[in-house]
């Protein structure tokens, strides 16, 4: 099995679904903007929001564990649409 190409998270209430969740591999040129993006853990999966991308590893704040910055998943901008 390959490594996870995204993930999304949908939710739903009276019949109207949302995606409110969006997340892809972090890339070369991803980068946070002013109001920072949230990153997902590769180990326990907790999102944290960054401000900056500048150093070659992150450590998790929930599990205490260190990897390179390209394993973790970057929040994508949603786009809204209804199924």
């Amino acid at each position: 099995m390959g490594p996870t190409e995204s993930t999304k998270k949908i939710t739903c209430k009276d019949g109207e679904c949302k995606v409110t969740e969006y997340f892809e591999p972090m890339r070369k040129y991803s980068r946070t903007g002013f109001d920072g993006k949230l990153v997902k853990c590769p180990h326990c999966e907790a999102t944290h929001r960054v401000y900056h991308l500048r150093d070659k590893t992150m450590t998790c704040s929930t599990c205490n564990t260190s990897s390179d910055k390209y394993q973790w998943m970057i929040e994508r901008e949603v786009i809204y649409s209804s199924y």
